[in-house]
């Protein structure tokens, strides 16, 4: 699209884009890692019927923040599936609430449910009608009966564990199922794919699971494969270019060298073990020397036929990506006091006769930047009157410790031995501390 575009414009378009992707810069306190679970692994840990649909992704957040909980909006995946390179678009995965519902219908259509459920079935219906022909009838319901009690406990019932297991570990951006992530800690979910869309993806095909080591002669002897077009001086000279379909090399017209199997050239060339289903089409000019495109009909393969190739393949052109903010919790909002110490007298009395314009003290705890000043009353009478205010300062941006200063002659009108802490806030809100 910028190929058409004047100069000036088409950098202008590029310095826009850089900005915006500037905004949305990794932050360096969160880290995520995946992992791809095969189909027995969805099979067995959420049931058949999930692992038919999706591909289980699981996905582990770690928060490294010391101070800020990590909340997950949401998971976005991308499978870079273009063979020529080009990088594949992110989506979201499906919630578990959708994903909950194929759970919740695996308790009628699965094999283990459906023998079960049928035999027990039967074996009502012969108890039913066994009054009315007594004899082998009631003897085969009474067999079917003990078989049925055995069958449930040998062939247990995991519909139950693995919805169980899906509530727990499913992904989900549903206020009451968000994910969050503690400070310095991880959290492990698991992102469900639909996996139909990748059945016919390049990296699904028989020819990545081909190794070729050559073709042989008339003779036996194994010979290289040099070009696979026929306009080619090798072609003309012996090259069995049916064969040469069969394989999963690709060469470029004229070369003299045989061409190892590159993912990212695989966009034309597809080479099919079936030479009757490649289209080849060749130059209508002799000594045009450009690539002869090949097209091939994809072959579904459903994700429980994937070979151990294929997932390693589709695991390198996979990326995850998790999108959250850092949050604080309420807890963490509030102001807590936790010591005031103040230049202290060898009896433990407060030091009045070295303050000059006031007496410091060192106030501990926590949000203090919030605090307005500090009031001390009265512990041992509530309805005496006398009360003295000390300014608060916090600086260096520490907002766990402080200094609060009182006036000497404040509180030298104090009579009682013991007073009450209590914080005061810009609204004038007093609040008594432990």
């Amino acid at each position: 699209m910028l190929a058409n575009k004047p100069p000036d414009i088409a950098q202008g378009v590029v310095a826009a884009t850089r900005q915006v992707l500037s905004v949305f810069s990794r932050p360096v306190d969160v880290g995520c890692a995946m992992g791809i679970l095969d189909f027995p692994e969805t099979s067995h840990a959420y049931g058949r019927n999930i692992a038919n649909e999706y591909i289980a992704v699981q996905i582990v957040v770690r928060n490294l923040n010391k101070d800020q909980g990590f909340l997950v909006h949401d998971v976005k995946f991308a499978v870079n599936a273009d063979p020529r390179g080009s990088l594949g678009r992110f989506y979201s995965g499906r919630d578990k609430i959708i994903v909950r519902a194929l759970s919740a219908t695996q308790q009628n259509t699965d094999p283990r449910n459906l023998a079960v459920h049928t035999a027990a079935g039967i074996g009502s219906l012969l108890t039913a009608i066994a009054p009315l022909y007594l004899g082998a009838v009631t003897d085969a319901a009474g067999v079917l009966t003990t078989f049925n009690t055995a069958f449930d406990k040998y062939w247990k019932d995991l519909s139950f564990d693995q919805l169980n297991l899906l509530n727990d570990t499913g992904f989900s951006s549903a206020s009451s199922s968000q994910t969050f992530v503690p400070k310095t800690g991880s959290s492990m979910f698991v992102a469900f794919i639909p996996s139909r869309q990748f059945s016919e993806g390049w990296w699904t095909q028989r020819c990545v699971d081909q190794i070729y080591v050559g073709s042989t002669d008339r003779n036996g002897r194994v010979k290289a494969l040099a070009s696979t077009h026929p306009q080619s001086p090798v072609a003309a000279n012996g090259i069995d270019v049916d064969l040469a379909l069969k394989s999963c090399t690709f060469d470029d017209p004229g070369d003299a060298k045989p061409g190892p199997l590159n993912p990212a050239q695989l966009a034309r060339p597809f080479k099919s073990r079936q030479p009757e289903k490649v289209r080849v089409l060749y130059p209508k000019d002799p000594g045009d020397q450009r690539d002869a495109d090949l097209f091939r009909a994809a072959h579904a393969m459903p994700y429980r036929k994937w070979s151990g190739n294929a997932l390693a393949i589709f695991r390198e052109l996979s990326t995850a990506v998790v999108a959250g903010t850092h949050i604080i919790e309420q807890a963490d909002l509030q102001t807590s006091l936790s010591q005031l110490t103040c230049p202290n007298t060898p009896v433990g009395d407060v030091d009045l006769a070295s303050a000059k314009e006031k007496v410091t003290c060192v106030l501990t705890g926590r949000n203090l930047e919030k605090i307005a000043k500090v009031r001390l009353s009265n512990a041992e009478d509530s309805a005496d009157p006398a009360t003295v205010d000390g300014s608060i300062s916090v600086s260096g941006g520490d907002s766990n410790s402080a200094s609060v200063g009182f006036a000497p002659e404040d509180l030298r009108k104090l009579k009682a031995r013991s007073y009450n802490v209590f914080t005061v806030n810009a609204n004038g809100i007093e609040v008594k501390t432990a």
